[in-house]
Formats: C-alpha cells, structure tokens, sequence
C-alpha cells in the first residue's frame, strides 16, 4: 500500500474516533451521524482489504519461487531429453529437427514442448532408456509439466488476488475522502468561525503529504493500524 494511501486512512480513523469532540454537528439520527457510520464501515473494509492485498502479495511471492523451481526441473528434464535426442540424430537423421532446445523459450512454448518432447520420444524410449534415462522419463516429464502448469496457475491466481484488493482499496479511499469532505461541511455549517473546535478539526483531518523519498520507498502492502484506544 502507498504511503499516501495508509496516511489518507490514518486520517479516516482519526476522524472517527474523534467523533464525540463534535457531538453538537452530529445529534443521533442526523445526517451527520449516518456519515460517520459510514465511515466507520468504510474503514473496516479498508481493513479487510488491506488483509486480502497483503495474502496476495504473499502468495504470489511464494507462488513465484515454487514457479521458477517448477520451471526448472521442467528444463532440466526436457534438457536431457534434448541432449539424448542429439546423440541419437547421428543414427536417426531428421531427430534433430523434432528436439527444439528447452533454453530461452516462454512458459507456454516450455508446456508446448513437453507435450511434444513426449510423443516424438515414444517411439524410441528404450533408444533413450538405454542411454541413461529412467525407464518412467516419459511420465516424468508428464508430471513435471503438470507441476509448472499448476504453479503457474497459481502464481496468475495470487496476481489477480492483489489486484482484485488494490483496486478494491482505491475505491474505499476515494469513498472515504468524500464522506470527510461531507462531514467537513456539517462541522463548518455547525460551528462559528471562531469556535476552537475547527482548528481540532483542521487538525485530525490533514494529511501530511509524504516526502518523495517516501513515495520511492511506500510500496509495502501493511494494513491499516488498529484504532488507539
């Protein structure tokens, strides 16, 4: 979460805790306290939010690791397959051209060539077995396309998670910068000019811009804290 957005929430949290310093603006029953509920619920979405965005950025930081080891155990199997193959074009013209090398190429062409890799090498297994493969190296490969596969499903799920809350969170903050300014208004409607009341309010409902080295730094994924009792 942005630095601006966690201090924007802070804010809405001081705000409504506040709300007995303004008992007058906001009688029970009025439009002002319905504004305040409001508030309230804003927030404790936001919290929730602010949870489903930090399990997200958790999973598809797990997600990415199992996926890049996924990855590679897939390579590796299709690597020896590959240099097998090699070897075996000596005695087998045109083999070569049915073995693409697994290095360089994307996740999908990785799944594309293990369903290939598979088939071109059935009918020569024992050719391959012989050379060192294990007898199940066909199955193996299976299992460890089934693997990434799944990993990179799962790394897609965790990134859609993520985002699916950041956006979600956005349109809470939005929300909530639209009650305070309605709450604003009523405070300033309800109360003199002079009233020591308003530099309370100025008070709780400023938010400090952060410095652009905060800007750099403030894209962590932390909940809002917790109201101070």
């Amino acid at each position: 979460m942005k630095t601006l957005d966690t201090k924007q929430i802070e804010m809405y949290i001081s705000v409504h805790e506040n709300q007995p310093h303004f008992a007058l603006a906001f009688p029970e029953g009025s439009y002002g306290a319905e504004l305040f509920e409001q508030l309230g619920q804003i927030i404790e979405d936001l919290r929730a939010r602010a949870y489903d965005q930090s399990r997200g950025q958790s999973s598809l930081r797990e997600s990415s690791a199992s996926t890049a080891a996924a990855r590679n155990e897939l390579v590796r199997q299709l690597d020896a397959i590959y240099q097998t193959a090699r070897v075996l074009a000596f005695t087998s013209p045109g083999l070569e051209d049915k073995f693409r090398s697994p290095r360089g190429v994307n996740d999908q062409a990785l799944l594309t060539l293990a369903r290939t890799y598979g088939n071109d090498a059935f009918p020569l297994k024992a050719e391959f077995i012989k050379r060192g493969l294990g007898a199940d190296f066909i199955a193996d490969l299976d299992a460890a396309a089934v693997a990434f596969d799944a990993a990179l499903n799962e790394r897609t799920q965790g990134r859609g998670r993520r985002i699916a809350a950041t956006a979600e969170i956005n349109r809470l903050i939005d929300r909530g910068m639209h009650v305070v300014r309605e709450i604003r208004v009523v405070v300033y409607n309800t109360y003199a000019i002079d009233d020591p009341k308003l530099p309370l309010w100025e008070s709780l409902s400023h938010v400090e811009k952060p410095s652009r080295r905060s800007r750099k730094k403030g894209n962590g994924n932390q909940p809002p804290p917790p109201p101070q009792n």
